[in-house]
């Protein structure tokens, strides 16, 4: 326990130099910048974890596992930004994702989960994985926010309704395909509005499941 600095059930800083690092039990938050810049490489979180806070993560290099407990409901912005994560899975109790939590990682696929409902600006960015991203979206997704994604995503798989609006995939610039249910609105405007968006548009190949388009 000396290893961790811990306040009311927050972990605030992780002081030790371990790569394999077990959270204890009682603890229900990860702090802001807990594991900044720490040389782990892998991190087990006990169950009952609610919330990972604003940069928990940010700039483990090193980090390639973590589990996220079915507890965890929020996880807030730049939580993971610069890590080394390749896979993660994320739980279904989720809630919120903020914006930027993702950028600067590794990972090749990420699956949102069901109990999202709004995937919010910036919550799926990926902006640094030069290897690209698979984006699965739950049916229980209700609105997509302008600038929800971003970096290299060649492919959104999607199995909501929830309108690709104008601005939605502003930054996705190497979008090749888009699957959606049919009758979801795909805005000739979803990469912005100058010639270079609509040239992106042009190129997006836009499948539709279930139906007919």
């Amino acid at each position: 326990m000396e290893d961790f600095e811990i306040e009311n059930g927050v972990l605030t800083e992780y002081q030790g130099e371990d790569v394999d690092v077990i959270v204890p039990e009682g603890v229900r938050e990860i702090g802001e910048g807990a594991f900044w810049r720490c040389d782990v490489e892998s991190v087990r979180l006990p169950q009952g974890i609610r919330a990972i806070r604003s940069g928990a993560f940010m700039n483990c290099r090193s980090l390639r596992r973590i589990n996220l407990p079915e507890s965890v409901r929020t996880i807030e912005t730049e939580a993971f930004h610069g890590s080394g994560l390749r896979a993660i899975r994320l739980p279904e109790g989720l809630k919120r994702i903020e914006a930027d939590c993702f950028s600067g990682t590794e990972l090749t696929e990420i699956v949102i989960p069901e109990g999202v409902r709004v995937i919010k600006s910036g919550s799926v960015d990926v902006s640094g994985n030069d290897g690209g991203s698979i984006v699965h979206i739950p049916a229980g997704v209700e609105r997509i926010e302008s600038s929800a994604f971003r970096g290299d995503i060649p492919r959104i798989v999607s199995a909501s309704g929830a309108a690709f609006g104008c601005l939605s995939l502003r930054g996705c610039s190497h979008l090749l395909s888009l699957t959606v249910p049919a009758g979801t609105e795909v805005s000739e405007c979803a990469f912005g509005f100058d010639e270079e968006s609509k040239r992106l548009r042009s190129r997006l190949t836009v499948q539709y499941t279930g139906g007919t388009e």
